[in-house]
């Protein structure tokens, strides 16, 4: 376990700045299953949101072990603020405060007009939630029911953006960032293709896409759906 713990601290470490959004994505992806708890124990809990020493020679592991230790005696010597907080709610705490908010006034603006009594209390309580108690789950699942069109928007934009070859091989030249398809057309030398890798690499990344889809089938259908048919 503790070999798998500093393989993926040393994978997020790589990411450099998509470190953390690779954390929250997942965060985010397990939200609906309730698995987000061990998620964040995993990653807040150990080597993979990193290790800070400070000047008393205290070492610690865990961003939340290491912002424990800040508040007794200031930052480590090997990390800023920023960094100590990237794994913790330093990155949420925009979010809480303006981000969930204004998606909450959207929901309200976009619902129709008849409804927005009815769902005004939801978006307004789902609101303070995310202000006061740092909790966005309310806004998330009303985000899931009540704007099928978004989110449905929301999922196909993503995979998109996952399959995209095009633009990332003409304009992203730095190789760390490129998407999946366009690193699967290295696979081939001046004489070969090799198609076993190639294949074995494409059932891999369809795998998140696929998760997806069968998790959020009934939005995305409904979403699709949605105004098609006149009542």
């Amino acid at each position: 376990m503790q070999r798998a713990i500093d393989a993926f601290a040393k994978v997020l470490g790589s990411l450099g700045i998509f470190g953390p959004f690779v954390y929250a994505l997942g965060e985010r992806a397990l939200i609906p299953t309730g698995l987000h708890q061990i998620w964040n124990t995993i990653v807040r809990n150990t080597s993979v949101s990193g290790v800070y020493t400070f000047a008393s020679g205290a070492v610690a592991e865990g961003t939340v072990a290491g912002y424990a230790q800040y508040l007794v005696e200031g930052l480590p010597t090997n990390a800023s603020l920023a960094q100590l907080v990237s794994y913790y709610f330093g990155p949420q705490i925009p979010m809480m405060l303006g981000g969930l908010p204004a998606i909450a006034l959207a929901i309200y603006k976009c619902a129709d007009a008849d409804k927005r009594e009815s769902i005004k209390p939801l978006v307004l309580a789902g609101a303070l939630t995310a202000i006061f108690a740092a909790i966005s789950e309310p806004i998330e699942f009303i985000f899931l029911f009540a704007a099928p069109g978004v989110f449905t928007t929301a999922i196909m934009s993503f995979i998109s953006a996952w399959n995209e070859y095009l633009l990332s091989c003409t304009l992203n030249i730095n190789e760390n960032i490129q998407t999946v398809p366009v690193r699967l057309s290295y696979l081939k030398d001046q004489f070969t293709v090799f198609w076993s890798q190639i294949a074995a690499a494409t059932v891999v990344v369809v795998i998140p896409t696929l998760l997806i889809v069968l998790l959020f089938q009934k939005q995305i259908v409904a979403g699709i759906s949605n105004g098609a048919v006149k009542e």
